[in-house]
C-alpha cells in the first residue's frame, strides 16, 4: 500500500496544503544554484507544519555554480538545520551536474551543519546519460511518468520496475496530479511503503503535532514524572524528568515553583524546556539550545543526554 506526496515550489504560489487530498509528504524547493531562493519555500514549510506533515527541501543542483556557493546558498535560505536537503540532480539549459557535483555539494553542505537527504533526484533518463555511475549508496527518487494521465500506476506498475543499482524508492508518477482547492498541475509521488517506514527513512523532518497536546492532564503528569532523562553521561544515571526540574528549581530557592509542578498544566514540549532554561544557575555551563532540544526529546521520545547534572 503506497503513501502519496507532493513537490512544489514557486510555480505553485496560491497552493494551500491540506491533509484531505491523502498527501502524507511535501518537497519544496528551497535554492537553484548558487543564487536563487524559491519565495514560496517558507510558506509552505510553514503550512507542512500546520498540516503535521513529512516535509523535506530541495536543492536544484547546477553544475555552472561552484558547489560551495550553492551550499551557503540553501544554507542562508533554510535556516532550520533539521530539515534534510534533497538533492535533485538533472540536465537543465548549459547545466549537466554529475555524481561529483552531487558529493562536492552534500559534503559542502553538511559542513555547514545541514542535513543531506539520503534520497536523490535522479531520473532514469539522466542517469543514462552520465554514464550510469553507481549511486548505491543513495536512495533514488525517480520520475516516470508513463501516459502522464495524473493517476497512480499501482505499486506493480513498469515504472516502477527498474533493475541493477538504479532501483527507486520514491516515484514521480506525474506532473498532472491534481489536489482538491487548487486548479493547476502538480507533481505526485509516491512510495510504496506505510507512513512509519517514510518516517524511519530519514528523508523527511516529521511535522506530525506533537501527542502532548491531545494527552489527559494524567497522562501529561504521569510523563513528566516517570520519563527517565540521563543526568550523568559518565555513570549513565538516570532520572525521572520530574526530579530533574525540582533539583533545578530547589536549588535557586524556587520551593513553591517546584511544589507547583505536579499541577503543571503545560501540555507542550516547548514549554517544559522553557521552564528548565528559565531556572538554570550560572553554574551550569550547558547551551541552552542543547538543554531545550534535550527536554523535547524526553517527551517525544522518552530519553535523552544532554550532559552532566548541574553542580
Amino acid at each position: 500500500m503506497a503513501v502519496f506526496g507532493i513537490d512544489v515550489s514557486h510555480y505553485q504560489t496560491g497552493l494551500n496544503i491540506k491533509t484531505t487530498d491523502a498527501t502524507t509528504f511535501v518537497i519544496a524547493k528551497v535554492t537553484d544554484g548558487q543564487g536563487i531562493q524559491d519565495t514560496e519555500f517558507q510558506p509552505f514549510r510553514r503550512q507542512a507544519e500546520t498540516a503535521g506533515l513529512l516535509f523535506a527541501a530541495y536543492h536544484f543542483l547546477r553544475s555552472t555554480s561552484p558547489v560551495e556557493a550553492q551550499a551557503t546558498n540553501t544554507a542562508a535560505a533554510l535556516g532550520d538545520k533539521s530539515i534534510p536537503v534533497i538533492i535533485d540532480i538533472e540536465r537543465h539549459e548549459t547545466s549537466r551536474p554529475t555524481m561529483a557535483h552531487v558529493n562536492g555539494y552534500a559534503l559542502a553542505l553538511r559542513n555547514r551543519g545541514f542535513k543531506v537527504s539520503p534520497l536523490l533526484y535522479l531520473p532514469r533518463w539522466y542517469w543514462f546519460e552520465i554514464g550510469r555511475p553507481d549511486v548505491s549508496t543513495w536512495d533514488i527518487w525517480n520520475s516516470g511518468y508513463g501516459s502522464n494521465n495524473g493517476v497512480y500506476p499501482g505499486d506493480d506498475s513498469a515504472n516502477w520496475d527498474v533493475t541493477g543499482t538504479f532501483a527507486p524508492k520514491v516515484l514521480q508518477y506525474t506532473s498532472r496530479g491534481r489536489i482538491p482547492g487548487y486548479d493547476d498541475n502538480i507533481d505526485r509521488n509516491a512510495f510504496r511503503r506505510d507512513r512509519p517506514a517514510l518516517v524511519s527513512s530519514g528523508w523527511f523532518k516529521d511535522y506530525t503535532k506533537d501527542e502532548l497536546e491531545m494527552a489527559t492532564m494524567k497522562e501529561l503528569q504521569d510523563w513528566v514524572a516517570t520519563t527517565p532523562i540521563l543526568v550523568n553521561v559518565e555513570t549513565s544515571e538516570t532520572q525521572p524528568l520530574q526530579r530533574v526540574l525540582r533539583t533545578i528549581l530547589n536549588r535557586l530557592d524556587k520551593v513553591e515553583a517546584a511544589a507547583s509542578l505536579d499541577e503543571y498544566t503545560g501540555p507542550t514540549a516547548a514549554k517544559i524546556a522553557e521552564a528548565v532554561i528559565s531556572t538554570l544557575p550560572p553554574s551550569v555551563t550547558l547551551d541552552k539550545t542543547v538543554i531545550e532540544d534535550a527536554v523535547a526529546n524526553v517527551l517525544t521520545k522518552g530519553t535523552s543526554t544532554y550532559g552532566s547534572a548541574p553542580k
